[in-house]
């Protein structure tokens, strides 16, 4: 009996696989080779060569120019006499007025000195003889000492403050 069964078996399993084999068949056909088309493969696009570039060329902008303001002209002078105008000591050099500001210097008369010593110069027209020997401020804008002129010392209207 047990050959019996075993020969069933057998026959089973051949019997299966030709069902699978039939199977697959109707399902999974082989493959078809298909013959190659007459059209031509396309042909490749050519790449242009890479370009290349050189770094950049740095050049550094010129320096600004600078145009400096011509220096100012100041004019340097000590009175060898001067006057108290009520507001401060002015004097004359020349034709250009100054008056003493700090620090004992003589600076030159801005405009509105000026205009405010030739109103008192108005009712003071004497002025020139009251004025003092400037013998102690002696120092210009610049700090330089200038000496007195020795005209100066040979009038006798000039009055010298040191001695009185």
């Amino acid at each position: 009996m047990k050959t019996i069964k075993l020969i069933a078996w057998a026959m089973g399993i051949t019997a299966l696989s030709t069902v699978a084999g039939l199977a697959q068949q109707q399902f999974f056909p082989p493959p078809v080779n298909i013959p190659a088309s007459p059209v031509a493969a396309p042909t490749p696009i050519p790449m242009p060569p890479p370009v290349v570039m050189p770094p950049p060329v740095v050049v550094a902008p010129p320096p600004p120019v600078v145009v400096a303001p011509p220096p100012a002209v100041t004019v340097v002078g000590v009175p060898d006499s001067y006057i108290w105008d009520g507001n401060e000591y002015v004097g004359v050099v020349g034709s250009d007025y100054f008056y003493l500001g700090p620090g004992n210097v003589w600076f030159p008369c801005d405009a509105e000195r000026l205009e405010r010593f030739h109103a008192w110069e108005k009712d003071h027209a004497d002025w020139r003889e009251h004025a003092l020997l400037n013998a102690k401020y002696r120092i210009d804008a610049q700090g330089h000492f200038v000496p007195m002129k020795s005209a100066v010392h040979d009038n006798p209207g000039y009055y010298d403050s040191n001695n009185h």
